[in-house]
């Protein structure tokens, strides 16, 4: 999902020349009133779509738990 996103807005491929920061599958942004307040990463599946889908399943199970916008 990585490379697709990466495909999909050349711009982020300059993330990689940021010191410090190592791009990789298996994280997602946690947002909560409309803003992002943490993220979540997993690792060690043989592929980073596995570990997005990993940690978007864990991010399911907390969504509802969640404070949303009013108007969401």
């Amino acid at each position: 999902m990585l490379n697709k996103a990466q495909a999909n807005n050349p711009a982020l491929a300059a993330v990689a020349d940021i010191p410090g920061i190592l791009p990789l599958a298996g994280g997602l942004a946690i947002w909560a009133n409309g803003k992002i307040i943490a993220g979540i990463g997993v690792g060690g599946a043989p592929g980073g779509d596995k570990d997005e889908a990993c940690a978007r399943a864990g991010l399911n199970k907390i969504q509802d738990r969640l404070p949303k916008k009013k108007d969401q």
